[in-house]
This record gives structure tokens, sequence and C-alpha cells, in this order.
């Protein structure tokens, strides 16, 4: 005899709320309808077969105090699943719950509140929303948000849990973002407290294809920045001690890749002073490894850094800096140093007059006679003065300079004085 759907949620409602919350619910095959407007409390949610999936057609919410364990033959446990999904599922048990069974599960909205979750199946996916309010830890799997929207991971609190290492494969969030654009932040953290490794990505313009995604991660290193990442083999000569102890994958999964900016959040131990002795947080900046070149060096250190909320923000980034493995690195305070004679003799020894920068982002130059006339000028870090005037050697004598500059770690300069020049003829 054929049940009516409706009439099957009200006698499951009825019994829950009759029973502990703590009681568990075994589906073995069945199909049920949980109707827009409607709750079903339980404990331990377990889907199973004989002879058919068991299969939930969510249109309301089911509230879980225990785990959800899918040991059916698909992940499709929830059924006609809408444009916009309108079923949740709440995982509010004050003890640790698991997501697991022998096969994933697709949900429509899914919803972590109280006690931490534990993934136990990898490729587990939601359709809809993933609101954070506890901590998930990630157990070396990847979880799938299949919304391109930049609202798909609502944070309330808690975060998720990656930080497992290279060789026990890293937790991840694959976010199947598409063509669209926006800033995603995904709410990592380490354990010491909130989302204290969180991850900013803004996408300035559409990628391609359609398809495409982005996978994040993130893990811990020790002092001399071991693991590496799978796919770096060295650190190109850089200190361990000028570098975060961690990394961080942001992997565009696309043909073409879009521009992009960046934000990293760090937490205390990421720039221990015992294993990064005099490290200054207000000069990191973002660097990544070019898996073309195999290099950590093509690309400047980029961004700056707020120490207050103890993260690095990056300039607006072309396409084709856009890597997978990104950590921070502490950049050289920024210095001019300016020379107080020169010979523009033509034996290749100090012809010039020209200033030696560290840090340097823009530079103006403009070199005076003792009458105040306008000799030279030059814009740049690499310009130079070669004692010409008007296509003649200038005479031997003082002359007078004023340089204003900006450094990366935004000092700004203005200097002026005098320059020698002699040609010894």
């Amino acid at each position: 005899m054929n049940k009516n759907p409706r009439f099957f949620l009200i006698i499951i409602s009825i019994i829950f709320c009759q029973n502990t919350f703590s009681q568990g619910i075994i589906n073995n095959g069945a199909n049920f309808y949980i109707e827009s407007g409607a709750y079903m409390y339980g404990g331990t949610y377990t889907n199973e077969t004989n002879t058919n999936d068991g299969k939930i057609k969510l249109d309301g919410t089911m509230i879980l105090e225990g785990d959800f364990l899918n040991n059916a033959t698909s992940g499709n446990v929830f059924l006609n699943i809408e444009p916009i999904p309108n079923g949740t599922v709440i995982l509010n048990g004050t003890n640790t719950q698991n997501i697991g069974g022998s096969s994933t599960t697709f949900f429509e909205n899914l919803t972590l509140t109280n006690a931490s979750k534990t993934l136990n199946i990898t490729n587990n996916k939601v359709y809809g929303i993933l609101s954070i309010g506890a901590v998930l830890d990630l157990n070396h799997n990847r979880f799938i948000i299949d919304n391109s929207g930049s609202n798909a991971i609502t944070y309330n609190s808690g975060y998720i849990f990656s930080e497992s290492l290279p060789a026990s494969g890293l937790g991840e969030i694959q976010w199947n973002i598409g063509i669209n654009t926006g800033t995603f932040q995904v709410p990592f953290g380490s354990g010491a407290g909130g989302r204290d490794e969180n991850v900013s990505l803004s996408i300035n313009n559409s990628a391609s294809p359609s398809t495409g995604n982005v996978v994040f991660a993130t893990y811990p290193t020790d002092a001399l920045n071991l693991p590496l990442p799978p796919t770096v083999p060295s650190l190109d000569g850089k200190l361990p001690e000028k570098l975060a102890d961690r990394y961080w994958k942001v992997e565009p999964n696309y043909s073409s890749k879009p521009d992009f900016q960046l934000t990293f959040s760090y937490g205390a131990n990421d720039v221990d002073q015992i294993d990064n002795p005099g490290m200054s947080e207000n000069l990191l900046q973002l660097i990544r490894y070019n898996d073309i070149l195999g290099s950590w060096l093509d690309m400047e250190p980029n961004g700056l850094a707020n120490i207050s909320s103890q993260s690095v923000n990056s300039n607006s980034l072309l396409s084709p800096n856009f890597y997978t493995w990104w950590t921070l690195s502490e950049m050289k305070e920024s210095t001019l140093i300016i020379p107080n004679v020169f010979t523009p003799n033509g034996d290749s020894y100090n012809d010039f007059f020209t200033v030696q920068a560290t840090g340097i982002t823009e530079l103006s130059a403009q070199i005076f006679n003792r009458w105040g006339s306008l000799l030279y000028k030059w814009e740049g870090i690499d310009g130079k003065w070669d004692g010409n005037y008007k296509g003649n050697l200038a005479s031997d004598g003082v002359y007078f300079y004023i340089i204003t500059a900006k450094g990366a770690d935004k000092k700004e300069f203005m200097q002026n004085g005098s320059i020698t020049l002699i040609t010894n003829k």
C-alpha cells in the first residue's frame, strides 16, 4: 500500500517530539518527504541501501544532534534539488559530530553549530549555503562548494580546520566559482582561536571556463619552512627566519585565469620570534611560487601588512601572477643611498650620478646648477645622470639635487643636497 508522503512526515515528527533528540534514524532504502516549514529532529541519521538507496525530498529542515552517515551507493541522498536549494540540514550537536559513511553526500544547505564537526569522507558537496557556526575539521579531505556566489560560505563563528600536512593529505575547500566575480572568503583557523588563517580572494574579472574552480588549503611549517608544498623543491635562497611559518594554497583551475587580489590572515605562531628572530610584522608581504618557471623570485613581494588585524593585503594582481602556493615574506626596509661625488670621465668607474635604492617603488630626481637652473631630471629607480647638459659635459664643480621617493613599506623620502662633479680633465 502506498503511503501519503506528508502523512509519513507527520508520523516521524510525532515520534521525535515524544523521544529525546539523541534517538537515531536509519533510512533503509526508503523515500520520504520533509515539506517546506516542517522540521525533523533526530540523533544520528544513517542512510542505507535495501534494493534502493535511501532518499529524502527535503524542502524543510533536518536537525541532527548525532552523525550524518551515508552508506547508500550514491551521494544523491536528497531528491529534486531546486536551482536555489531550499532544504537545510542543521548539525547542532553538543558533542563532536561526523559527516561520513561509505559514500559522499551532496547537501542542499548545511548549517553547523555548537560542537566541532569532522569530515570522514572526501568530496562531500553543498549546492546552496555552507553556514559556519562551529569548527569544521576537514580531516585530510576535500569539501566542495558548488555555488558560485560569494556568500556560499557564510561565517558566524568557529572556523574551517585545514592544517594537515601534504604527506598525509591536505584538507581542502574546492569552490566552484566559475565565471563569477567578487570576494570569496574561506574562514580557515589554526585552532588557536577563531578564523586566524582566513583567506580572502577577490576576483576582478571573469575567468574561463565556466566550470572552473579554486581550491584552498593551508598548513603550518617548522622553523625551516618545512615541509615544502608538493610542487616546490626549494626556497630559492630565501631565509626561513624571514618567512612566515605557513603556506597557503590558492589553486586556480582555469584555462584563462582572472586578475585578482588576496588577503591572508596569520596567527601568532606563524611569526613566532623564536623561529623568526627579529621579524617585523609591518614589513610582511605576499610571495608566490611560479610553477612554470620553478621560482619564488620572478614576482616582487607584494602587499601591505596590517598588524592590528594580523593580515597582509596584496595589490591588485594580473592573471599571469595567479599560481597555487603562497607565503608571507619580510621585505627589506626601504632605504636610499645618495653619493656625494661622481667622475664622468669615461673610465667606466663611477661615471654616473645614480641612487642606490632598496625597497623603493617610486623615485623622482632633479639636478640644478648653483644658480637654480634645472639641468636634468629622471623618474624611476633606474635613472641616472651622465653629467651632460644640452649635449656637453658640465663643468667640474658642485651641483644640487632634490630627490623624492616612496618605499614599498610606505616610507616616504624627500632629500636635497649636493653632488660634486669631477672629470680630472
